[in-house]
This record gives structure tokens, C-alpha cells and sequence, in this order.
């Protein structure tokens, strides 16, 4: 049912230029929007995605992958 869905928490990705984490994964689904700026995220199901603003990453529960700010966001 959709009315089971609840916002746990908020937090913000960092768009310095060249930012980025290594392969990840979470116990729980994660959702990225891109505000402004590009990122890339690599994973073993898409490969590498550029997403720019107004894009959204969404990762499944225990998906390895690994995100990559543009080396020239504003």
C-alpha cells in the first residue's frame, strides 16, 4: 500500500566539484534529486548514469553504488 511510505530522514549530498564516495550500500532504499550541478553514479545494474538537475538516482536496498560529483558544478 502507498500509504505505508514514510519520510525517515533528509540529507544533502555534497556538489563540490569533483566530490565522491566509493561503492556503497544501505539497509534501506536511498533516493537521490539532483538540485543543480551533475553526478554520475556507477552501479552493476545501469553501469555509469549522468543525472543533472532535476534528475533522480533511486537504489534499492543492499544495491552496491558508488557516486561522483562534476568536476565543474556551480
Amino acid at each position: 500500500m502507498l500509504n505505508n511510505f514514510k519520510l525517515i530522514t533528509v540529507g544533502e549530498i555534497s556538489n563540490m566539484p569533483s566530490w565522491h564516495i566509493p561503492s556503497q550500500r544501505h539497509k534501506c532504499h536511498e533516493i537521490i534529486v539532483v538540485i543543480n550541478g551533475e553526478m554520475s553514479v556507477v552501479n552493476s545494474t545501469a553501469g555509469k548514469v549522468l543525472g543533472g538537475a532535476g534528475n533522480i538516482f533511486f537504489y534499492r536496498a543492499g544495491m552496491d553504488h558508488e557516486e561522483t560529483s562534476s568536476p565543474v558544478n556551480p
